[in-house]
């Protein structure tokens, strides 16, 4: 009896171990998926806005006190313009001729004040200390060179009114030898009745010339209709030549251009010459 007890346990034994093993050996236990750990956010950097350098600040404040001198001259020379406009629609060109006489005066008085505060916003803009140290040193032609630099505000702010862009066909020619910004920024009229140093020259050279031009800052004041489209290459120049003392204007100021032109014309207009002879190339 014992003996067949003990038997059976051993069976039950083994076929309960080949069972378990058996069990566990069939379950497919998975592998638990790794800790999905969030990425942070990249971190926001604020970039504190850049201070201007000194040469930032100052470009910007010569320009903005150059923008408020144009605008203030601008209105005093609009009421003026408009007296002038009014005569001529009811009076004619001779009369409103002479209103614009009688208004010389006024617009002088604009003019040197314009001159004067532009001249120290190119200072201030440009750095340029050299101009008015050289003024300084020679008060004659210091002298000069502000009543020449006034006259040619004034008969700029005259002649402003009536003037025009120049003709695109001239500026898509030109456009290899000057800047776009100079080219939009040049405009050109026909000089007429009104008193200024532009139409005398004009009128005195006429007679050389089939046409004549001065430019005051940024008008070239022709002396009779320049041609507008299909130039030849002597009027490509003749435009080029002009077009350059405009971008003289802009790059020296109105007081820097007449000085450099009391001293010695004849540089001045050599480089102008130069623009014009690239423009037959």
């Amino acid at each position: 009896m014992k003996k067949n007890v003990l038997i059976l346990s051993v069976v039950v034994g083994i076929l309960f171990s080949g069972t378990v093993a058996a069990g566990w050996g069939g379950i497919n236990i998975p592998t638990p998926p790794p800790p999905v750990i969030p990425t942070p956010p990249p971190p926001v950097i604020v970039t504190p806005p850049s201070l201007p350098t000194p040469e930032q600040a100052r470009e910007a404040m010569g320009k903005a006190l150059s923008e408020v001198v144009n605008d203030g001259s601008d209105i005093v020379n609009t009421s003026l313009d408009t007296q002038t406009s009014i005569s001529s629609q009811i009076l004619g060109d001779e009369i409103s001729g002479i209103v614009e006489v009688v208004n010389i005066p006024n617009r002088q008085v604009v003019s040197y004040s314009t001159t004067a505060v532009k001249g120290i916003a190119y200072v201030i803009e440009t750095g340029d200390l050299e101009l008015i140290a050289e003024l300084f040193a020679n008060p004659v032609l210091a002298q000069s060179s502000v009543l020449l630099a006034a006259e040619l505000q004034r008969s700029r702010d005259t002649h402003y009114p009536r003037s025009k862009p120049v003709p695109t066909a001239i500026k898509s020619v030109l456009r290899h030898i000057f800047p776009n910004s100079v080219l939009e920024r040049a405009r050109y009229t026909i000089g007429t009745v009104q008193p200024t140093l532009q139409n005398l020259v004009n009128k005195t050279r006429k007679g050389k010339h089939a046409n004549h031009a001065i430019v005051a800052d940024d008008v070239i004041v022709f002396s009779s209709e320049p041609s507008l489209s299909e130039p030849s290459l002597n009027d490509l120049k003749f435009w080029a030549h002009e077009i350059r003392h405009v971008a003289q204007y802009q790059e020296w100021s109105v007081l820097g251009f007449a000085k450099r032109y009391i001293k010695d014309w004849e540089d001045v207009e050599a480089d102008a010459d130069s623009y014009g002879e690239k423009a037959k190339n």
